[in-house]
């Protein structure tokens, strides 16, 4: 991973083997196992593992760095990085300090500390978090003193700060129908190419094995994409748009489009305009699901219906009371992850397993299990022992999908380079999910990258766009 790095820093791959060559011929192999001599590897290896330490003496300088154990071999500078590292911005060069830099007293302790350690200072500028948010609380330092691997690498820290940044916008995510041959097939756009004039990459065909470059304009079909509704009005009449008899009160919608054009258009005319789309505009669900308009019966009901298509309903994170209503029935307060809390009867929450989940810790942890209309909850306790105990599917996944974004980052990077976006957002989400397991959380992806791992991974990635 290392020399990933390197080359993601302008080092070129030769000068990378000619120092593993140089390190083979310089090796004994009677054995039949590479072995190199003590001799020889005090001045053939310029590399190793240093873990990280902090400067008790407080005299190493600020942005240098000690290494222990090196005696008359300490170089003046080194690479340092600490695995997984897989772009650039991971390693940086630092100066090494030595007696010239710090009082004789504070050299002499830090010079009689064994082989192992590179030691940093303290101070307001901590250079651990610097080399791929590292600490000192035993991590491991890959350090490379190699003069002809220093001298060829570039240490454009702006440059490696703004690799990784992905084009997007509202139009990336955008599901409709698309024709081949006649036929309609579900279509994704799933990547932006580039501005001005934008350009998509377009998944599509029975499979969606068929990739496709549109513009915006092919996309939503000469229409504009719907950036903004501000504003609704009752017109007292029929759609312009209709053809029928029914002169019911239609309503109008102040949309924002992405051109900049701001008009007033019917609900059915929105419609219409993104009849290609499966899903309805985020703007326009942003509108209309607050105000509760596609329930109070003045929409026209395919209206209603395409919006409740766009429908993502909120997962409930804990139960956290009960209370007996005017019926004397039981109800449950839900708590949600948008932050809402209503009260609900146990017969909907229990239609989910995970809510099943949530009552019966709940009912257990009150004791509630003798209390009338409380008496199936036990059963809900029991699966949930079941599931928390059951870790290993978890730690299962997890090990697939450290190893499945470990290959997509090996191979993006021998297609097309370390420094190429795809390539530097694989390579983090593959750091990221080696601590999953610990931390907890998700990894976050564009939706391109996102897709292109299996759907049984997807509880573990969030799509970004």
């Amino acid at each position: 991973d290392a020399c990933r790095v390197l080359c993601c820093k302008g080092v070129d791959q030769s000068i990378i083997d000619a120092y593993t060559a140089h390190l083979a011929a310089n090796s004994n192999s009677d054995t039949g196992q590479e072995q190199i001599s003590i001799d020889h590897a005090k001045f053939s290896i310029k590399h190793a593992n240093f873990v990280g330490v902090s400067d008790s003496t407080g005299q190493i300088p600020s942005g240098y760095v000690f290494l222990t154990g090196m005696g008359n071999r300490t170089p003046s500078r080194v690479f340092l990085t600490r695995n997984p590292c897989t772009e650039g911005k991971d390693g940086i060069v630092v100066e090494v300090a030595f007696w010239q830099h710090m009082p004789t007293e504070a050299f002499q302790f830090l010079d009689s500390i064994g082989f192992g350690a590179v030691v940093f200072p303290l101070g307001e500028n901590p250079l651990p978090p610097t080399i791929n948010d590292g600490d000192l609380d035993g991590d491991l330092y890959v350090c490379i003193w190699d003069e002809n691997i220093l001298e060829s690498i570039t240490n454009d820290t702006e440059h490696d700060e703004n690799l990784g940044a992905f084009l997007s916008d509202d139009v990336v995510g955008t599901v409709f129908e698309y024709t081949i041959n006649g036929i309609g097939h579900n279509a994704l756009v799933d990547k932006k190419l580039q501005e001005n004039p934008d350009l998509y990459r377009v998944q599509t065909g029975p499979t969606r094995e068929i990739e496709v470059h549109m513009t915006r304009e092919q996309i939503f079909d000469g229409h504009d994409l719907l950036s903004e509704v501000t504003n609704h009005r009752s017109t007292g009449g029929a759609p312009r748009r209709s053809k029928g008899k029914n002169k019911k009160p239609s309503v109008e919608f102040n949309c924002r489009w992405a051109s900049g054009l701001i008009q007033w258009q019917s609900a059915e005319e929105i419609r219409i305009c993104h009849r290609k789309s499966l899903v309805p505009p985020q703007a326009l669900l942003d509108y209309v699901l607050p105000k509760g308009l596609h329930r109070n019966g003045v929409l026209p009901q395919k209206f209603c219906k395409w919006i409740e298509s766009g429908l993502e309903y909120d997962n409930i994170l804990d139960i956290t009371d009960h209370k007996k209503n005017g019926h004397g029935k039981i109800e449950v307060l839900c708590q949600y992850d948008d932050g809402d809390e209503t009260w609900q009867p146990p017969e909907n929450a229990k239609e989910d397993k995970h809510c099943k989940v949530l009552l019966g810790a709940y009912a257990k942890k009150n004791n509630l299990y003798d209390e009338p209309g409380w008496e199936e909850a036990d059963g809900y306790w029991l699966e949930a022992v079941h599931d928390i105990m059951c870790t290993q599917r978890r730690s299962n996944e997890i090990i697939r999908l450290v190893a499945k974004l470990y290959r997509l980052w090996n191979k993006r990077c021998d297609e097309f380079g370390g420094n190429e976006t795809d390539s530097i957002l694989f390579g983090r989400a593959w750091k990221l999910s080696t601590e999953i397991e610990k931390h907890g959380g998700k990894i976050k992806l564009p939706l391109h990258l996102y897709n292109a791992l299996p759907k049984t991974l997807h509880d573990h990635l969030e799509n970004i766009e």
